[in-house]
């Protein structure tokens, strides 16, 4: 008997293993046929999304070339219009369309990078574009030199030539691009009929795997059923494991009689309500000496009879015995029938829990904001070195204030600042830059208007109430919170940085100080004090740079500047094939200057006059004090020795018409001589042009001074 209840056990257990078994097969077998199935799909999908990519790009090519037709219709239109108007408007919008027009033609390449032929016509039409602004340019060069007529004749000449070819390019790039498009449009109707049908297919595939997985599932369910049913037959078992448990569990019927606890909760509710139960009592009654508790407590299983399972942390007692905290699942209980017949409740005492992770909590948050703020500090001093470094690299102090605008914002996030630079008066500063928008926009700041700059150390305002606004932002209502910082480098003031915190006009001094101390004061001032050294360090280079090429006198360039100027500009000139003219000038009757009046008197004519000369010659030309009372000119890129002659003799006169006083005395008429050599027509050296201008300045002298001479063969 024993033997063959053994073999049966043995049986059923191989019987269920092996249906286990073949179950999750099958499991197995349609979930890798639904990857299957969605993967084929996700792959169809993808190439109906490529071929609408190649759709829109091909619109977005011949939109494009479309763009690009219209601005070089602007060019001829803008052309024509500043020779018919002489509106200096149409030049600017004829560079604007020329270079929007050439940034298209860049991006073009990028688009059809991949076409061969297409990239060939534009790279033609590139080419033909170049020519067509080079010809428009030339127009309005012509047009400003020789008049409207010059310049109509030059647009008659060439009408259309150039733009028919450049349409020529356009008309094939357009009807090439609609083919493609057209081939596309035909292609992704067809990938999207082959994605529709896998789209049918694969649905129908998921439809039939479903049913499989559904009736899979209800037979498992019908399995779990008969399992709860014979776990059922343990809950007896568990009332004695429930007994014995710290947690409090109790249930009730629908009238809110106990109709079940386990001694935890009895011990419990005694502690809490100083109240002892029994079975059958009523909570309602229980609590009746403590109304505040008896709505909460009803409330909570109200909710759980009306058929809903929650868990929720609830503090719980009378406040003159003991509170606790507790976490409390309430459950409705049903029957055999599933019908509703009271809820039961399990709590357990969470109090010394909730004090722990109230405390990890605390910890966390704490150590979270000091990794962030050590972020924060890094990253700071991180910005800190790129400024430190970048302003290094800087050679001019205008050069310089891009930078500190940049990387200010990105220091100061939640600031608006402005930079103010002392003016070499040092009677005030002016704003050179800033980020962000301030309250404040005062664009020069008498020094004794900043308590920062008067004091010689950091200032700062929180509100109207406990302190006193510099006088520069008084105008401004309300006063925001600032700080002023001064920029001092080597016992020198060399300006301010202003700062206003954003948001931060609530703020009291102690708050506002707080704020100060933990986040920005020690930044502010390393960013003060780098931005003084490094403009500091920027005015003694220019300094020094400026002592090297300036004579101290005149502040004319001076001769060891000219040897590496004039060197660099006639290679330029001959690699350019441009005309440059070498000129000497002397200032004549000098030493009767310096005889008569002194040398000082003579001092103050040279400088008069190198004022008048660097006034009157372009950028790009430049004066040199030679030697003495003679100057050197070099003027780059003329166009012929007429240009040159005009210009040098209008300096002549400009020079004989000065008035110069000496101590209250009006000094004799000054003149001067001037000797002109022209590269290439007279030499292609800079000796050998300098020694002609002399020759011809000799000339000048020799008959009769107050000339203009060109060196003649």
């Amino acid at each position: 008997m024993r033997l063959n209840c053994s073999k049966n056990l043995n049986l059923n257990a191989m019987k269920n293993f092996n249906q286990r078994v073949l179950l999750n097969l099958f499991l197995f077998i349609l979930f890798f046929l639904q990857i299957g199935v969605n993967v084929s799909s996700y792959v169809q999908i993808q190439h109906l999304l490529n071929a609408k990519q190649w759709v829109l790009r091909t619109q977005e090519l011949i939109s494009a070339i479309n763009d690009l037709w219209g601005n070089i219709l602007e060019i001829s239109v803008y052309t024509r219009g500043y020779v018919i108007t002489g509106d200096a408007n149409s030049v600017q919008a004829l560079n604007h369309a020329s270079a929007t027009a050439s940034t298209k033609v860049q991006s073009l390449k990028q688009l059809i990078k991949d076409n061969p032929k297409q990239l060939e016509r534009l790279n033609h039409l590139s080419t033909l574009l170049k020519e067509r602004i080079h010809f428009s340019n030339s127009v309005i060069a012509i047009y400003q030199k020789k008049g409207e007529e010059a310049a109509e004749d030059l647009l008659t000449k060439h009408r259309g030539t150039l733009l028919h070819e450049l349409q020529t390019i356009i008309v094939s790039m357009i009807n090439t691009e609609k083919s493609l498009l057209n081939a596309r449009d035909d292609e992704l109707q067809k990938t999207s009929d082959t994605a529709l049908s896998y789209i049918k297919m694969t649905n129908t595939l998921t439809f039939v795997l479903f049913f499989l997985f559904l009736g899979i599932f209800n037979i498992q369910f019908s399995r779990t059923v008969k399992l709860i049913q014979r776990r059922k037959q343990a809950e007896d078992q568990l009332k004695g494991i429930i007994s014995g448990t710290n947690d409090s569990i109790a249930a009730i019927d629908k009238n809110y009689n106990l109709i079940a606890f386990n001694p935890s909760y009895a011990q419990d509710f005694l502690q809490l309500f100083g109240k002892s139960i029994s079975l059958g009592d009523n909570l309602n009654d229980l609590l009746q000496h403590l109304p505040s508790e008896q709505t909460n407590q009803i409330n909570l299983w109200e909710k759980a009879l009306s058929n809903k399972k929650f868990s929720i942390i609830e503090e719980l007692g009378d406040s003159k015995l003991t509170r606790n905290s507790y976490e409390i699942t309430y459950s409705p209980i049903h029957n055999a029938d599933n019908i509703l017949i009271g809820a039961s409740q399990i709590a357990r005492n969470v109090t010394e829990r909730l004090k722990i992770e109230k405390e990890m909590e605390r910890a966390n948050a704490q150590l979270t904001k000091n990794i962030e703020e050590t972020k924060q500090r890094n990253h700071a001093v991180y910005l800190l070195n790129q400024l430190s470094s970048t302003l290094q690299m800087c050679l001019t102090v205008e050069e310089a204030l891009e930078p500190i605008a940049i990387y200010g914002q990105k220091l100061l996030p939640n600031t608006a600042g402005s930079l103010y630079l002392a003016h070499p008066s040092k009677n005030y500063m002016d704003c050179v830059t800033g980020w962000g928008k301030p309250a404040v926009e005062e664009q020069i700041i008498g020094t004794e208007q900043c308590w920062s700059i008067r004091r010689g150390q950091i200032y700062h305002y929180y509100n109207s109430e406990q302190s006193i606004p510099c006088q520069h932002v008084k105008a401004v209502k309300p006063i925001p919170c600032y700080v002023c910082i001064p920029l001092q480098a080597q016992n020198e003031n060399i300006g301010l940085l202003y700062l206003e915190f954003l948001n931060s006009q609530h703020l009291g001094e102690k708050e506002f100080q707080q704020l100060l101390e933990t986040q920005y004061e020690q930044l502010i001032i390393s960013i003060a004090e780098s931005i003084a050294l490094s403009l500091s360090n920027i005015k003694l280079h220019a300094s020094i740079k400026m002592r090297s090429i300036r004579d101290p006198l005149t502040n004319l360039y001076n001769r060891s500047y000219l040897e590496e100027f004039f060197a660099r500009e006639l290679q330029r000139a001959k690699r350019q094939n441009s005309k440059l003219a070498s000129v000497i000038m002397d200032l004549d009757h000098f030493k009767k200057v310096n005889d008569t009046y002194g040398h000082e008197a003579g001092d103050v004519v040279l400088i008069e006059v190198a004022n008048l000369l660097t006034r009157n010659i372009r950028e790009t030309d430049i004066v040199c004090r030679y030697g003495g009372e003679e100057i050197l000119i070099l003027l780059i890129e003329v166009n012929s020795a007429e240009e040159v002659y005009e210009r040098i003799d209008q300096l002549r006169q400009e020079i004989s018409k000065l008035e110069i006083s000496f101590q209250g005395k009006l000094l004799e008429k000054i003149t001067a001589s001037f000797g002109i050599a022209m590269m290439p027509e007279h030499a292609e050296t800079q000796s050998e042009l300098i020694e002609f201008a002399d020759r011809a300045l000799y000339q000048a002298k020799k008959q009769g001074r107050n000339k203009v001479i060109s060196y003649k063969k």
